[in-house]
């Protein structure tokens, strides 16, 4: 029963699908796929009880939610009453919220069920969700790749038909990553100058830039969830002619694979060839600078929002021993960073003010409300490479860093705390697939949701 949210929820509002016999064939389906390692919890006695619920409250004829009846997987770093949060790490597998998480809590009030906790990269700081403590999660679509990270469980479980949407969390590219290794689509929201989805209930890893945002098979999808957790509908699918796009060739096709250029010059040519205007804009300086303050933020905010979490979550634990808990080396080797030389917020929040303003005056001058670029430089590197002790991998005849070549164009839009969307456009030709971003202005999230719907359609 592979449907989509959006069909879930019609055909149950409809009486048409009993969200009991549903939920039972998305717990049959993982129980048939534990290799995948998408989940840290699943509880089917808890999932049956939820949906019988649902059930019985449609059988009331009682108000039915956008979500009701809608299984949805929660990545584990971000609260749902009754489950412990533990983020992927074994230290918090004590970590027992008293609520559930704000953006939780709105798509429960709209019906949604809580089908499980996915796993992820360990504290949500790396991208290949390759965890000791919970197995690494597999990319359905190509085994012998990464799934991505951090919330590659909740990628694997969407992708493989395990659940019709989920829940991750952004802040250097955690759901816009494994939404494109994994041929889905995902929305990092906006966090500049306001939040869309709250954060209250989330464990951090740079509070300043974390977001959690959705993940489904389409964009549509991600839409609905965007809806039930901001209440913001969609304005109408725009016109092809109507929608102008700027392409900055200048820096984001620089020094990236082949199959994943080609695949998205494709997606842009068919578009185009729809009516899409686009137009040339070169964001080389303005990328750079981004990427700095994005990477100090980081520097700055990490053992701080951290530790700050712990005294409140666990008073009791002693910071230094937490971080020596840290199973994965990657992440171990981030938390053991000294902290460089103190910038206020104010300075930093101050300079993504001004960055964010360059970025406006550039769309504006060509007349576009969105970019487009590859999500990823890449494609899903192999396992075998992600296990590589000096953590390379090769790209055009060298060898580069695979966490910073994996994050290195999702950094650009976590920086300036804009809208990003993914969605699937293509494969390499050896069937990897590779994802397309649409990074909108400031606060443009129901924007760049609907341009996504109409690039969609126009690709199918």
């Amino acid at each position: 029963m592979n449907l989509s949210a959006h069909a879930v929820a019609r055909a149950f509002a409809a009486g048409e699908l009993s969200a009991e016999q549903h939920c039972g064939a998305m717990l049959a389906a993982s129980q048939a796929q534990p290799d995948l390692c998408a989940w840290t919890w699943q509880d089917a006695d808890a999932v049956l009880t939820q949906a019988r619920s649902a059930d019985l409250a449609r059988a009331r004829n009682e108000p039915l939610g956008l979500l009701a009846g809608v299984p949805i997987a929660v990545k584990d770093n971000i609260d749902t009453l009754g489950v412990a949060t533990s983020a992927g790490n074994v230290l918090l597998r004590a970590n027992l919220p008293t609520a559930h998480a704000a953006v939780w809590a709105s798509l429960a009030a709209q019906g949604a069920i809580l089908l499980g906790k996915t796993n992820m990269h360990e504290l949500a700081a790396g991208a290949t969700s390759r965890n000791p403590a919970y197995g690494s999660v597999v990319n359905p679509v190509c085994p012998d790749r990464i799934a991505g990270g951090s919330s590659g469980g909740t990628a694997a479980a969407v992708a493989a038909g395990l659940a019709p949407a989920g829940l991750g969390s952004d802040t250097s590219g955690s759901i816009r990553t494994p939404a494109s290794f994994c041929g889905i689509a995902g929305l990092r929201p906006s966090t500049l100058p306001a939040r869309k989805w709250p954060a209250a209930g989330i464990v951090p890893l740079v509070a300043a830039l974390d977001t959690a945002g959705p993940m489904a098979r389409d964009v549509a999808d991600l839409a609905l969830l965007h809806t039930a957790v901001t209440g913001e509908g969609l304005p109408a699918t725009p016109v092809p002619r109507t929608v102008i796009l700027g392409v900055p060739r200048m820096p984001f096709w620089d020094d990236i694979h082949p199959d994943v250029a080609h695949a998205c010059d494709l997606a842009l040519e068919r578009i185009a060839s729809a009516g899409v205007r686009l137009v040339e804009v070169d964001l080389r300086s303005l990328l750079r600078e981004v990427t700095t303050l994005q990477q100090t933020v980081g520097l700055l905010g990490r053992r701080r929002d951290l530790q700050a979490y712990l005294r409140e979550r666990l008073p009791q634990q002693d910071f230094d021993a937490f971080v020596s808990s840290i199973q994965s080396s990657d992440v171990h080797a981030l938390y053991s960073e000294p902290p460089p030389r103190e910038e206020s917020d104010l300075q930093l929040r101050h300079r993504a003010n001004v960055l964010v303003a360059l970025y406006i005056d550039v769309l504006r001058q060509r007349g576009a409300t969105a970019i487009a670029y590859p999500c990823v430089p890449v494609p899903a590197p192999a396992v075998t490479l992600a296990e590589r002790e000096d953590g390379q991998m090769p790209l055009r005849g060298r060898l580069v860093p695979i966490s910073a070549t994996i994050a290195r164009h999702a950094r650009f839009a976590a920086g300036l705390g804009l809208p990003a969307l993914t969605l699937p456009v293509g494969r390499t030709r050896d069937g990897a697939p590779v994802g397309l971003e649409i990074t909108g202005l400031p606060q443009s999230d129901a924007q760049v949701l609907a341009t996504g719907i109409l690039i969609e359609e126009l690709l199918r």
